[in-house]
């Protein structure tokens, strides 16, 4: 069985910055970067389930307190447009969690103190036997990588494996 693990909110958001112009067009192009790249990974590798991984908030704020406190910095030196289309794509984010958990047979994994990343790590541990194919850009996941585990990131179109 091969498994679509989706970094949702990685791709969702990371493929937002791959094209310019304005809001609506980036918003647009964000859904079709991700459910392409979640497409592209499922004929590609024969792919027979998709799991949409969440976040929750990190366990590793309790342990280290300056974790990802630069997004907070950044958030709060963004100018009024920029908030605006930040919290747009918030709200699609939300819609979209939603018509994934209530309309398709997808499974959705979200846990209030994990990370995606948790969670992607935990079903491939929780499924030893059968192949996975993780659809994010972020390099972290490159320490998961085996023989049955590959990254494909759909905003540059590159495929990561065990042998490079």
């Amino acid at each position: 069985m091969t498994y679509i693990l989706v970094d949702t909110a990685n791709m969702f958001f990371r493929a937002r910055h791959a094209v310019k112009g304005n809001s609506e067009l980036k918003l647009g192009m964000a859904l079709h970067i991700m459910f392409h790249s979640v497409r592209k990974a499922w004929q590609d590798f024969d792919g027979k389930h998709v799991v949409f991984c969440l976040e929750g908030r990190s366990w590793r704020k309790d342990y280290y307190e300056p974790y990802k406190k630069n997004r907070a910095v950044a958030r709060a030196a963004l100018t009024e447009k920029e908030a605006e289309e930040d919290q747009l794509f918030w709200e699609t984010f939300d819609a979209l969690k939603t018509f994934i958990t209530d309309n398709t047979n997808c499974t959705v994994l979200r846990h209030e103190s994990l990370e995606a990343d948790d969670l992607v790590a935990g079903w491939i541990q929780a499924h030893p036997a059968d192949e996975h194919v993780i659809v994010s850009s972020d390099s972290d996941f490159h320490q998961l990588l085996a023989e049955n585990v590959t990254q494909y990131n759909g905003i540059a179109d590159e495929l990561h494996t065990i042998k490079g």
